[in-house]
């Protein structure tokens, strides 16, 4: 079962078809900005010909 606390190397990954559009989803837990950004565009690498890249992180800590 894939969850949040997938790391970058092995991300939760889903994909749907909907009127002939394939959305693709993938996330992980990353500890960093810079380790979401680097995320974003290992998606953007394994997608060239995708039109739109959306994403959302949630930044710091619950103190």
């Amino acid at each position: 079962m894939f969850t949040l606390l997938n790391t970058p190397e092995d991300p939760a990954h889903d994909a749907m078809v909907e009127k002939k559009s394939e959305f693709i989803g993938d996330a992980c837990h990353v500890d960093s900005l810079d380790e979401a950004l680097a995320f974003v565009e290992a998606i953007r690498e394994r997608h060239p010909k995708s039109r739109h890249v959306a994403y959302a992180a949630i930044c710091g800590g619950a103190d």
